[in-house]
């Protein structure tokens, strides 16, 4: 999917991909405003949608083991703010607390 070499591919809003180049990426980090936080809280919340393909609730292990296909994968600070602002948003529903917590999209009626 990538046409120029070192870019990024981005997540849009309406559920597509947008290619940017690392020129433009660092500016938007530099003179744009943007935070490389911001952007990777973004990416990981993206990441963490994808993995929600019904409504089963998921711990936050089996999310992470979903996204990089491994039991063994430990879950990164981005992937926790990624939770954290899709729960705030209204994206995904938080059922219990902190380490036991699952996750599951919101149900609609």
């Amino acid at each position: 999917m990538r046409t120029m070499p070192n870019s990024y591919i981005l997540p849009t809003d309406d559920g597509q991909a947008v290619e940017i180049s690392r020129t433009d990426y660092d500016a938007l980090l530099g003179d744009g405003g943007l935070t490389q936080r911001r952007m990777s809280t973004i990416t990981a919340a993206a990441r963490i949608l994808s993995v929600f393909v019904d409504d089963e609730p998921r711990k936050f292990q089996q999310i992470v083991e979903g996204i990089y296909g491994s039991p063994e994968a430990l879950g990164t600070s981005a992937l926790r703010r990624g939770i954290t602002a899709l729960v705030d948003a209204g994206l995904l529903e938080q059922i219990g607390r902190t380490s036991t917590a699952r996750y599951r999209l919101p149900v609609t009626d």
